[in-house]
């Protein structure tokens, strides 16, 4: 059908792994609009937690809190980078997923500022994004073929994770009037619980090498 060459061509795909990579494509973005969601809580969440007022205690808080999300991050590099030799880019996607349920539910739960830091310790294992653009990269060049479409696969990735943010990120912020903060962080984890189920239906990546009959 014309809309199937469609979509095939927008993912920049092979057409056996429209469907599957549409899948990755919904996994990315209900994981990346929890992300997006939080965004304009966090400094709300840390003004409650640091006391009225302590505008200073704020601001140093944040400081510290965005520099050790990145070191985490940076950290956590070579360990997705292992866990993909060892058990598969699956894997990793998975554990980044779980990661970042931990790390959402932590938020709501959250009754001081060292719980907020502890809970970027999960940011080791939150590289969902590498994960799913590895899934991409393998499906539009499954077959060797000339005109490698990878990098138009990893920019509809991209483009997507940019819209959710514009969306959400405005979202978030008026949820907060209407939930609260701690609500808004429970519902940013339940987005990336909702894509769990269809991330473990993903074929594994060493699966997608082998040959199918009739293709």
């Amino acid at each position: 059908m014309a809309w199937k060459e469609k979509l095939t061509t927008f993912l920049g795909t092979q057409p056996m792994y429209t469907k599957t990579a549409l899948c990755v494509h919904v996994v990315w973005m209900f994981y990346s609009s929890g992300f997006h969601l939080l965004l304009p809580v966090i400094p709300f969440l840390l003004s409650d937690l640091a006391g009225v007022g302590e505008t200073e205690t704020v601001g140093v808080a944040y400081g510290w809190f965005k520099s050790i999300k990145h070191l985490m991050s940076v950290v956590g590099a070579p360990v997705a980078g292992y866990c993909a030799d060892r058990w598969g880019t699956k894997f990793v996607l998975l554990m980044s997923l779980c990661a970042a349920m931990t790390y959402f539910a932590l938020y709501a739960c959250s009754f001081s500022l060292w719980m907020l830091f502890a809970a970027q310790v999960s940011v080791v294992f939150q590289h969902a994004k590498q994960a799913t653009q590895t899934y991409l990269v393998h499906m539009s060049a499954i077959q060797k073929q000339k005109n490698n479409k990878g990098t138009v696969a990893v920019g509809r990735l991209t483009l997507a994770s940019g819209l959710s943010r514009l969306a959400l990120a405005a979202v978030g912020g008026a949820a907060v009037n209407q939930l609260g903060m701690r609500n808004v962080a429970w519902l940013a984890c339940g987005l990336v619980a909702l894509v769990f189920p269809l991330a473990c239906c993903l074929p594994p990546m060493h699966s997608m090498y082998k040959p199918r009959v009739g293709k």
